[in-house]
């Protein structure tokens, strides 16, 4: 499997479960392999490779798939013209390597069976600017769109506000893929907040089932994807306020100069960058054995 724009990769641990749910139901479990993931955000890339599952390779900005030809036609273009945008990154060729944050140096994109992402939603969100495609954001998604035509996993999940729709994915990708769009909202499974999100699954036209003849069987009555899910995953999630919270300022405030200070993190970053990524009420220090402090 591979990610992009997944936080603290949500992914790789609903994945889990979802092996661990399989193996429960049919006695065998699904073999799992974090191939790539694509985050921003240093504080949620230190999350991702120390994760349950980590990534063999973590990229940093999707943009920096574009290649120079790419980044030439986009020079001047506005976020507005999304046909302009669309069809410098859709019709142009990536690059097929990028900077690796867990290696230190350039790597390849791999092939991956699975992608599960979730590109930005803030243009798309009632909550927030309401351009839809027209917005900053849509460069990375079209970059996320041109990975699937080259790569054509067997699968990909697009998670996004229910705003997002389904038209302009189709129209990107309806011709290698067979998409299903599902709407959920966390009040209905018991949350206190609520939240609507879409997920689009894609399914390669190549592909005759998208359930596996083990769980077919055993659900006979299945016939999406959502009612494998809803059949495997069925419960009712109820917190009270104060476990809806999770944690205080404070458990915060310590767990981010806990994060700060991993060895490796002062090994992969630059202090500068390191500053602005993990802002604190004290000054930053070096504290590991292989820096001396600052």
């Amino acid at each position: 499997m591979s990610t992009t724009c997944t936080g603290i990769d949500t992914p790789v641990y609903a994945s889990l479960l979802f092996s661990n749910a399989i193996e429960t139901t049919v006695g065998r479990g699904i073999a799992l392999r974090n191939v790539h993931a694509c985050e921003r955000d240093l504080q949620c890339i230190e999350e991702l490779l120390h994760g349950p599952l980590p990534p063999e390779c973590v990229f940093d900005n999707m943009l920096n798939w574009l290649s120079a030809a790419q980044n030439r036609e986009l020079k001047g273009v506005k976020s507005g013209d999304t046909d302009k945008v669309r069809a410098a990154i859709l019709g142009g060729t990536l690059k097929t390597k990028a900077w690796c944050v867990a290696h230190g140096k350039l790597r390849f994109l791999r092939h991956s069976h699975m992608n599960i992402s979730g590109t930005p939603c803030i243009h798309h969100s009632t909550f927030g600017k309401r351009e839809g495609m027209g917005g900053g954001s849509n460069r990375v998604y079209y970059v996320w769109a041109k990975q699937r035509m080259d790569s054509q996993e067997r699968m990909w999940i697009l998670e996004n506000v229910s705003e997002f729709g389904l038209q302009e994915t189709l129209r990107c990708l309806g011709h290698l893929y067979d998409i299903n769009r599902i709407v959920a909202n966390s009040n209905d499974e018991g949350w206190r907040s609520s939240r609507f999100r879409q997920f689009l699954v894609g399914r390669h036209k190549a592909l005759k089932s998208v359930i596996p003849p083990a769980i077919s069987e055993r659900f006979s009555v299945l016939a999406d994807v959502r009612s494998v899910f809803e059949a495997l995953f069925t419960r009712t999630c109820v917190f009270n306020q104060n476990e809806y919270k999770i944690a205080t300022e404070e458990e915060l405030r310590a767990e981010l100069e806990w994060m700060q200070n991993r060895p490796h993190v002062l090994l992969r970053y630059d202090p500068e960058r390191l500053a602005v990524a993990f802002p604190h009420h004290v000054p930053f220090q070096l504290r590991c054995e292989f820096c001396k402090s600052s």
